[in-house]
């Protein structure tokens, strides 16, 4: 006999925790109650309404089952013109639902019935070879497990008892009315075929389900609401009820949920009890107390059921002891994030890849006048940037959703609070780990702009006023000069050598005055400097032809044209007038991310002992020098970010110029 598949699909079993409890709670008000299969017909009838389940009414399954296939049935006869008028009647009568295979030697059943898969047998009575009663036992003997039918013109009583004893399923006689006798046999075969297939069914279902029961990865516990309202002792439990608990099936069925309950009292479960009776379904936490005595946290999600007047709850139980302590965990680290968030000392806001800000700390909110309630899940970080960086950020936002390594981690840009006041800010942006949203670190440097714009300011009115105190005093040196000349004419020139010596040093001394001045503003311009025509320039006016002069190609730098000029002039006057040389080189070098450019001399070497101190302002080992030359030269380099130090190789006299390459 064909095997019909259980009536719910096994698609549904892993469904979540509400769905289970509520399919097996229907399940078990008929299994472990012992439901009738009427009440089981009912039972999935009810699933097939609320989840509409193909399978779910065993009857509905049946008619489905028949359509699609017919009906085999063995008929056995010793009259082999009734078994022909059988076939034809049933067969036409039936639409050809139900299929005859005629059989006239009874001794051949068993065989016959191995060979192929029948849905039933028809018998007769009192034949040659066997009796349907002895086939009847020899098919129980052989465990048969298939519907037979009786078809005998016989009327004896003892011999129906005796066929219906041994577990024949019907007993037809035979009559002369073909129409109605075989119409009879037709309703027979229907009715025994399509008991043994729905019992086939509810076995194999039952089997199945219990299965499922047994080896939910949850407990389930099955007990009944008292009159009180209060639940009443276990009915059944499943194995993991045990493993959990550590009671045994026994000591469970002693038990109520009451007594397993550590957390709540008596009127606490019994208002829970009442809002299950309310809701018919309700999900909870309490702990549960083992038969150690330890206290575990459960979840429960509790179904209620009207059964034979009696309310009966199925509960399924989760041991949430883990997910508490990840909870737990997960909480912690929260916190110890959000304290990090908030205590960075910058303005930090974190946004998702659409741009809507999901976090905002405090000093973001001191920031931008907004509070944390204004922009979280409500605002775009972008709206904080005006114009024109605005349109730049949009550009860089999108370059770093798809490689946020082409853009650069920290840049200068403004920012708008909510008064429509322009900040001026350092930004940092940087992708979080794992994730697709981005922290923004936000630094306010609006007062360090506007200090460094006056102290710019008050360098450049400095620098101003050495200008134009130099233009006077220059003039009154020139005239000073003038007069001498003109009395050295007159009188002995005993003190004008003297007079004239003083007054150059007077007019270096505000020469160098005005280069310091001007080396210690700020570089401003940063234009492509041709070293090569530069340095050519400056050597031409200061280094006397006398002196070789050779040169390396040096290509173009990123600097202040004018005051790299001042570096090379002090640096080739420094070497002509302290190291007397016959030979001055400009060379270039790189090494790892840096480019060396190196201005030697062959003259006289530099003592040991002072060549730490060549870059101090006012020192000189020459008297009657500014000692302002080199320190000048080392304002203006460093202002460019780059260094310069000093080396003796060779009896060369070496100032290394280090500039990095990016």
């Amino acid at each position: 006999m064909e095997t019909i598949l259980p009536t719910l699909s096994f698609r549904y079993i892993f469904k979540p925790l509400i769905f289970q409890s509520l399919v097996l709670s229907q399940l078990f008000l008929c299994l472990v109650l012992e439901t009738e299969v009427s009440n089981l017909y009912l039972f999935n009838y009810r699933l097939h309404e609320v989840f509409s389940l193909e399978s779910s009414n065993p009857k509905m399954m049946m008619k489905k089952h028949q359509k699609n296939n017919t009906i085999q049935v063995l008929h056995i006869d010793d009259e082999t013109d009734f078994l022909t008028l059988s076939k034809d009647y049933v067969e036409r009568l039936s639409n050809g639902e139900i299929q005859i295979d005629p059989l006239s030697d009874p001794s051949l059943a068993l065989e016959t019935l191995h060979n192929k898969e029948y849905d039933a047998v028809v018998c007769d009575y009192l034949m040659p070879a066997m009796d349907e009663v002895n086939l009847l036992r020899k098919i129980k003997e052989e465990k048969i497990n298939i519907p037979f039918i009786i078809f005998t013109g016989r009327s004896r009583e003892e011999v129906v008892i005796d066929a219906l004893n041994l577990g024949a399923d019907s007993y037809i006689r035979k009559s002369t009315d073909a129409q109605s006798q075989f119409t009879e046999l037709i309703s027979n075969i229907n009715k025994v075929v399509e008991g043994k297939r729905v019992e086939a069914a509810f076995i194999e279902s039952e089997e199945k389900f219990r299965y499922i029961f047994q080896h939910a990865n949850d407990a389930v516990y099955l007990y009944p609401m008292k009159e009180d309202g209060m639940p009443g002792n276990f009915i059944e439990v499943n194995d993991n009820a045990s493993k959990v608990l550590g009671y045994s099936k026994e000591e469970f069925l002693k038990l109520s949920p009451l007594e397993l309950d550590a957390s709540r009292t008596e009127k606490d479960i019994l208002n829970i009890m009442k809002e299950v009776t309310k809701k018919k379904q309700m999900t909870f936490e309490v702990k549960h107390k083992t038969k150690e005595g330890k206290s575990i946290p459960v979840e429960i999600s509790t179904h209620l059921f009207d059964y034979k007047g009696k309310q009966v709850l199925l509960s399924y139980v989760r041991d949430i002891s883990n997910r508490n302590i990840r909870k737990e965990e997960l909480q912690q680290s929260y916190n110890l994030y959000r304290t990090l968030f908030e205590t960075t000392g910058t303005a930090n806001l974190l946004f998702d890849e659409k741009g809507t800000i999901i976090l905002f700390n405090s000093r973001m909110e001191n920031l931008s006048g907004f509070t944390r309630e204004d922009v979280e899940g409500k605002r775009k970080w972008l709206e904080f940037i005006p114009q024109p960086e605005l349109d730049m950020m949009i550009k860089l936002n999108e370059i770093r959703k798809t490689d946020a390594s082409l853009v650069p981690d920290q840049y200068e840009s403004r920012f708008i609070n909510n008064e429509g006041i322009i900040k001026n800010i350092i930004l940092s942006v940087k992708t979080v780990p794992g994730t697709t949203n981005f922290l923004a670190s936000i630094t306010d440097i609006t007062e360090r702009k506007r200090a460094e714009d006056e102290i710019s300011k008050q360098k450049e009115e400095l620098s101003d006023f050495a200008h134009f105190m130099g233009h006077d005093i220059r003039n009154s040196l020139a005239a000073i000069e003038g007069y001498v000349e003109q009395l050295k004419e007159k009188y002995e020139d005993l003190y004008f050598e003297k007079i004239l010596r003083r007054t150059n040093y007077v007019g270096n001394l505000l020469e160098h005055s005005i280069e310091l001045a001007e080396a210690g503003t700020a570089v401003e311009k940063t234009d492509q400097v041709d070293l090569d025509r530069l340095v050519e320039t400056v050597a031409d006016v200061i280094i006397p032809k006398s002196i070789k002069f050779t040169k390396e190609s040096l290509g173009t730098i990123k600097g202040d044209n004018s005051k790299l000029s001042q570096v090379f002039k002090n640096l080739f006057e420094n070497s002509l007038a302290h190291g007397k040389p016959n030979k001055i080189s400009v060379t270039k070098s790189e090494k790892k991310d840096k480019i060396v450019i190196s201005i030697s001399n062959d003259g006289i070497i530099i003592d040991e002992k002072i060549i730490n101190k060549v870059f101090d302002r006012g020192f000189s080992s020459k008297k009657g020098s500014t000692g302002l030359g080199l320190s000048i030269v080392k304002k203006i380099v460093e202002g460019h970010g780059w260094e310069i130090s000093i080396d003796k190789k060779e009896k060369l006299t070496n100032f290394r110029i280090e500039i990095p390459t990016n």
